[in-house]
């Protein structure tokens, strides 16, 4: 057993020690969130690669058409710290942060694929935001209908930055708990920044797959 965790975002693990068995029996699981540092400036062809490797949906043909824009991406990593802490995230670090996503739109490549790259830029900064993470912070039965009608129209970068946001408060609110689970993890070999285990988290709960929602709201705000 371990202590147990609620997130003010609207979700309580009773035991997050076992909602995590599935990373934790997870053969090299090292390989998924690699030591490798590719924390620097510039956009390169080792994260990216590395993104084919561990199939996260990142097509060798998308992958081409990404390092041809990769000078885009300098002018924003230049202005987020290499260290930066979502914990400890700024308004302009948020705004930078929607910078780059912006800036790196192409064809099939959208916010979950691009965050999956750049989380190893900015691993304590930037998580994974895929379609279980949106589905969670971004739930369309607790938001309104104007809410819904206004999002529609959002960028990449306005849904990241909101996901993000909303991912700040619930680390501030559960740090001490969070970074305990965090901790342990580490002395078992799986080391995660707190941005990517409370994605873990969702992950392994099934947090936000089976959520009914409007095809166009899904398709446009959740799917990206």
């Amino acid at each position: 057993m371990s202590t147990p965790i609620r997130l003010i975002s609207g979700c309580t693990f009773r035991d997050p020690w076992e909602t995590l068995r599935k990373i934790r029996e997870v053969p090299d699981y090292s390989i998924y969130d690699t030591t490798t540092n590719f924390v620097d400036d510039e956009l390169g062809i080792g994260e990216i690669t590395h993104s084919i490797m561990v199939g996260s949906g990142v097509t060798a043909e998308m992958a081409t058409r990404l390092f041809s824009i990769r000078s885009k991406a300098k002018e924003w990593l230049e202005k987020i710290p290499h260290d930066l802490d979502l914990v400890d995230a700024r308004n302009v670090d948020y705004e930078h942060f929607a910078k780059l996503i912006d800036a790196l739109q192409i064809r099939d490549v959208r916010l979950a694929r691009l965050t999956k790259i750049l989380h190893k830029k900015r691993p304590r900064f930037i998580p994974v935001i895929d379609s279980v993470v949106r589905g969670h912070y971004l739930n369309p039965n607790r938001l309104s209908a104007e809410q819904k009608c206004e999002m529609l129209n959002w960028s990449d970068g306005r849904v990241g930055i909101t996901v993000l946001w909303l991912m700040q408060n619930d680390i501030s609110n559960s740090f001490r708990e969070l970074e305990d689970l965090r901790s342990r993890l580490g002395r078992e070999g799986i080391n995660l920044t707190l941005a990517r285990l409370i994605s873990h988290m969702l992950w392994c709960d099934g947090w936000g797959e089976t959520s009914p929602v409007e095809e166009r709201f899904q398709s446009r705000v959740i799917y990206r």
